[in-house]
């Protein structure tokens, strides 16, 4: 299991501007 810490850091490495415009768009 990985810590909360390590997890967020995932998240903002998924959630990069690119990423969430893309996501954005999706929507």
């Amino acid at each position: 299991m990985e810590t909360l810490e390590t997890l967020g850091e995932n998240l903002l490495d998924f959630t990069t501007a690119s990423d969430l415009d893309a996501w954005l768009a999706r929507r």
